[in-house]
């Protein structure tokens, strides 16, 4: 009852974007401030970050952390942490054209994304040990 289906709330998602991106915006927010993110699912949350990323057209785009639930709030935030922790390395090592440590690095970030994809991306959490970034 009174739910917007997934697609069309990504395709609107995508379209706000846009429009902002196009209207001058350095950076945009997605989940910040307004209190959104502290009301939406789990299920909700990683569809709209993506849709901003996607549609972003070169901005940075910053993703809030926040929640009603502290604990929930620092596992995102620890995540995001971490992805941005293994982007780094991995920007370090390119820029320094070392392909030992860009390949060590792509591990880092490779285990980081794997982390946040078991908890939010896949319906059924891949076999332990295995990776992949299909959703089931």
């Amino acid at each position: 009852m009174g739910e917007v289906a997934a697609d069309a709330r990504e395709q609107r998602t995508g379209a706000l974007v846009r429009h902002v991106a196009d209207g001058g915006a350095d950076v945009l927010v997605v989940l910040g401030s307004t209190g959104e993110a502290a009301t939406i699912t789990e299920s909700e949350r990683d569809p709209l970050i993506t849709a901003c990323l996607e549609e972003a057209r070169g901005k940075k785009v910053v993703a809030g952390t926040g929640h009603n639930s502290t604990r929930q709030t620092v596992a995102w935030t620890k995540r995001a942490h971490g992805l941005h922790d293994a982007a780094m390395e991995s920007l370090k090592a390119i820029d320094a054209r070392d392909v030992n440590a860009l390949m060590n690095a792509g591990e880092t970030l490779d285990e980081s994304c794997e982390s946040c994809h078991r908890n939010y991306w896949y319906r059924v959490p891949p076999p332990a040990g295995e990776s992949g970034s299909v959703r089931q």
